[in-house]
């Protein structure tokens, strides 16, 4: 079996998806079940993945912009597949080639935030989308969500029979762990200036990340009394953020505010390490990696009780309504009091994170690919 998969998402900065399937080829490498792998993207980004039963087919021009990227796909990588393509094809996105032939394409749904959360969201953007996820999907072979919250979105929100769907949930990669002391002091000295107790998010600053309501609760837990514990903001900015980042400003004029803006994957179990608490407050998630990331270095987590994240993070974290100000500030003035509650979140959170892996991951992704393999006209199940 000769499996192809398209890593066109690996850029220099990455997130969500683009991790998803760097750490997904990773494992699937190390398994077996696969005669062949056939990788297509950007040369400097899958050269690292030469191997004898590998084969790259790489873009060596092709800037690091969604535009061309979507066009090459489309059309240039489509149009190679189905001249001499692989018996599978996995598009670790929901956006699969429609000159791909369908009978043997695998696609990863993630999330469908662009249509739970439309309002957030550029019209055309989400027009793009809808279309591209409905004919994506409706059109694969096999489908695979990262969560049961996924796959119930998809039969609900697209109309696709659950038989067609496999839940696979992602993996926590080993570098999220703990870390010797001396390692994290000395980059909060380098990087966050000698800062004290802190309280962390990492994500992209944007309004589906609710960003705004934690700035707020946080302002809230300080004049509940719980003053000197900082709010460490690590992610880019994202769309419509322009209020969020006003508003992230105000803090760090006063000092309570810190943004890091982009921090590399590598740095972030560091951070993870040294935060006293983590809080991820976001809107809607079709997995949600940086709660389970944080459980694996020992943080205490508190996040969302809404789409997918109660189902990830189980009863290893502490749930609040994420559009409920005054219980976000509440939960995070308990957990930065309660020294007993802070231990036991700490061992349920990295025996619940453990849970995770990317081997399991990539020997439930390879059944897949077998049941397209065998079963290349009519649906399986």
């Amino acid at each position: 079996m000769r499996v192809g998969i398209n890593l066109l998402h690996l850029s220099t900065h990455e997130a969500g998806v683009a991790c998803y399937a760097r750490s997904l080829v990773r494992a699937l490498l190390a398994s077996e079940g696969v005669d062949a792998f056939i990788l297509y993207g950007r040369k400097r980004h899958i050269e690292h993945f030469r191997r004898a039963n590998v084969q790259l087919r790489s873009v060596r021009f092709l800037p690091d912009n969604r535009w061309f990227r979507i066009l090459w796909e489309q059309f240039a990588m489509g149009g190679a597949i189905r001249v001499r393509g692989p018996d599978v094809f996995h598009w670790p996105d929901y956006s699969r080639s429609l000159l791909a032939p369908g009978a043997r394409s695998v696609v990863t749904v993630h999330d469908l935030a662009f249509l739970r959360l439309n309002h957030i969201y550029d019209q055309g953007r989400t027009l793009y989308k809808r279309l591209m996820a409905k004919v994506s999907v409706s059109g694969a072979k096999a489908i695979i969500a990262v969560s049961e919250n996924t796959a119930r979105d998809i039969t609900e929100l697209l109309g696709i029979p659950r038989a067609r769907i496999n839940p696979i949930p992602n993996g926590i990669d080993s570098d999220f762990r703990q870390l010797p002391p001396h390692v994290c002091e000395e980059y909060r000295k380098r990087r966050l200036g000698g800062i004290g107790p802190f309280i962390l998010f990492v994500g992209t600053v944007e309004p589906r990340k609710n960003v705004m309501r934690l700035l707020e609760a946080h302002e809230i837990m300080q004049k509940m009394g719980i003053k000197g514990i900082p709010l460490v903001l690590a992610g880019r900015q994202g769309w419509k953020s322009e209020q969020i980042v006003k508003a992230i400003q105000k803090g760090m004029a006063k000092g309570s505010v810190c943004w890091l803006g982009y921090v590399p994957r590598e740095e972030l179990p560091i951070l993870y390490n040294l935060c006293r608490i983590f809080v991820y407050p976001s809107l809607y998630e079709g997995f949600g990696f940086p709660p389970l990331e944080a459980m694996a270095c020992g943080a205490p987590v508190i996040t969302s009780d809404n789409s997918s994240l109660s189902e990830v993070t189980g009863d290893a974290a502490l749930l609040i309504d994420p559009l409920d100000v005054e219980a976000l500030a509440g939960a995070m003035a308990r957990l930065i009091e309660d020294h007993a509650l802070r231990d036991s979140m700490h061992s349920r959170g990295i025996e619940h994170a453990g849970k995770y892996r990317w081997e399991e991951t990539a020997r439930r992704t390879i059944e897949v690919y077998r049941k397209v393999n065998c079963c290349e006209s009519g649906d399986y199940s």
